[in-house]
């Protein structure tokens, strides 16, 4: 493969996924049953159920963003659909704004408030976050109770104005559910093309593996605010939409219950799903009407709901008629011209790097000078430093001192990300791909940081978008057709063989576009023949110009495909040269196989 051509065959599905036929479907029927059912429903209660259910949607759809898609388990999602139906009942009862102004404003507000919430979430995970989240809750009643006429305390707000006021004074059921109906199949539309864009790509990427998604170029701090603004915007739309539709708001509507109510309606349809908030919440919406006098009960059914869910039917309902995930259906094959990657400029220097933990010393005051288009191997036993290394390189860990540049620019202080778009990728010691992600999607988790559409470009589908995604799939196939994937594009990338896992990780690692590729461990645990085409996926990356950094404990494979070689032992660096040369050293010797008994002695 050392004489790959630059040119690959890639052959492209006419759509891309099982799972976007899916989403288009279930957007399709959302939006025939909204419209068109109410149309053959006179009777105002049950136009009212329809009305409740669209509301819903909204907020349980945005739930799905924070807590499905993102994996930030929110449980005060009660407390900012208060803050979107209180923002505009005080808007229209104090300053009587009309309702189609305020709702706008309140949905605005609540995005502000969850931007927020969201950010404990760069310090919290898992419980802590779900109490975080709590608390806000509590803190948004106390702030509403406290509040006197301003919020209407525990009285609430009456009286608030409801669109689509007849001449006679009666109220239109029909254009307010138009309104609604419109907004909450937006709702779900705007859902899909985020879950289906880079962003929606880093949100799954967080939720499986933090660290991994870091490393691939995904500003953390970024995607998690926007999962909690984006999620934030449709709760306090609904919350608006909700209070005008009653003409009154009350604290007592937006307690801890309310939130547990949003969750088990998500739970119920199928968290990361679009079809899932839809089918809860209509569930959820119906459930008081069918349970009729025993509705008192329903805090107690809600909760046994939600354990036998979670037991028996964790993916919910929609898992149940859901069609598995394909191959993608065969197109005409085209010629994808894998991007010829430009040297370094300069080399990357690591100068005098030392790191400690407590009492040991993984990194000892080590030097190297990595020379741009080459191969460049790190060897040496168990605990010689050489995980700890590659780790300072890409700013998962920092060093005690010393200093690490790349094309003479100082990175040691960077985060992770912004190492990875300087152009320094990794891959690592143990497979960490995320697990329930296709290969395709894997791979364009490593192109985030290359990719420019913001949450509104890509909410919206604009033309920049659709062209700059169209290209970022045409590149991952190449990519994957590089590393030998081609054909396993839609295949779920946590049910590879571990080999396969670790040339994904590679796919996903030139992705990013580096000038650099760190390597950790690559052979571990392959078959021969697998070790064999790992050198020929590493020649074919060197040929496409990138310098490649290679850890590894094969020493007959590192001093066959390596330009040069360092050795560390106990965190020093014994030696560094030729292959040959290294392979002959006394030094080396010794670190691998000990000295003679009688040198010992």
């Amino acid at each position: 493969m050392s004489g790959m051509p630059s040119a690959l065959p890639a052959t492209h599905a006419a759509e891309r996924r099982t799972f976007t036929l899916d989403a288009n479907r279930s957007l399709i029927w959302f939006a025939l049953a909204v419209l068109v059912l109410p149309l053959f429903i006179a009777n105002p209660f049950y136009q009212g159920l329809f009305v409740v259910w669209a509301i819903y949607v909204i907020a349980v759809s945005g739930m799905n963003i924070v807590t499905g898609y993102a994996g930030q388990v929110s449980l005060g999602h009660a407390g900012l659909f208060a803050v979107g139906a209180y923002t505009s009942a005080i808007l229209n009862a104090n300053y009587l704004m009309y309702p189609w102004a305020s709702i706008p404003i309140a949905a605005l507000v609540t995005a502000l408030a969850g931007l927020l919430l969201g950010i404990p979430a760069l310090r919290v995970v898992g419980p802590y976050l779900a109490l975080v989240t709590i608390a806000f809750n509590f803190l948004i009643e106390k702030i509403i109770l406290a509040g006197g006429k301003f919020t209407g305390a525990a009285s609430g707000k009456y009286d608030l104005a409801k669109p689509f006021i007849t001449t006679t004074g009666s109220y239109d059921y029909s254009g307010f559910w138009v309104i609604v109906a419109v907004l909450a199949v937006a709702t779900v539309w705007i859902c899909r093309n985020l879950v289906e864009s880079r962003w929606g790509r880093a949100w799954n990427a967080l939720r499986n593996d933090t660290d991994c998604a870091r490393i691939s170029g995904i500003n953390v701090t970024m995607a998690k605010l926007g999962a909690f603004t984006v999620s934030a915007f449709f709760a306090g739309l609904a919350g608006a939409l909700l209070a005008h539709y009653q003409g009154q708001v009350n604290v007592e509507s937006f307690g801890l219950n309310e939130s547990l109510t949003l969750l088990l309606m998500l739970l119920l349809g199928g968290q990361r799903t679009l079809a899932g908030p839809v089918v809860g919440a209509a569930i959820m919406v119906v459930l008081p009407v069918l349970l009729g006098p025993i509705d008192a009960w329903r805090i107690l059914i809600n909760g046994a709901v939600l354990v036998l869910l979670v037991l028996f039917l964790p993916d919910g309902l929609v898992s149940l008629f859901r069609a598995k995930a394909g191959g993608a259906k065969a197109g005409q094959d085209e010629s994808v011209k894998l991007h010829h990657y430009s040297d370094m400029e300069k080399p990357l220097r690591i100068a005098g790097v030392s790191k400690r933990f407590g009492g040991v010393i993984t990194a000892a005051a080590v030097d190297v000078q990595i020379r741009p288009g080459t191969v460049h191997a790190l060897i040496g036993p168990n605990g010689a430093g050489k995980s700890t290394m590659v780790n300072m390189v890409s700013g998962l860990i920092k060093p005690d001192s010393g200093q690490i540049r790349f094309n003479d620019e100082r990175i040691d202080h960077l985060e992770p990300h912004e190492i990875t778009k300087l152009g320094v990728a990794r891959i690592f010691q143990n497979v960490r791909v995320f697990s329930d992600m296709s290969c395709l999607d894997n791979v364009m988790v490593g192109g985030h940081c290359r990719l420019l559409s913001g949450l509104l470009t890509s909410a919206f589908r604009s033309d920049r978008q659709r062209l700059e995604e169209r290209q970022a799939v045409a590149r991952a196939h190449a990519l994957l057709q590089l590393v030998g994937l081609g054909g396993r594009a839609d295949t779920i990338a946590g049910t590879m063989s571990y080999g396969d896992q670790h040339t994904l990780e590679i796919a996903r690692a030139l992705m990013s576009d580096p000038h650099i590729l760190f390597l950790d461990e690559p052979a571990a645990g392959l078959t021969a023949e697998e070790v064999q085409h790992l050198g020929e996926v590493i020649r074919a990356i060197k040929a496409n110009g990138i310098t490649v950094f290679l850890i590894e404990h094969y020493v007959e494979f590192v001093m066959d495909i390596s330009d040069t070689v360092t050795v560390l032992d106990f965190g020093r660096k014994i030696a560094e040269g030729p292959p040959e040369q290294v392979r002959n050293d006394p030094a080396v010797i010794e670190a691998y196989l000990g000295r003679p008994q009688e040198e010992a002695a």
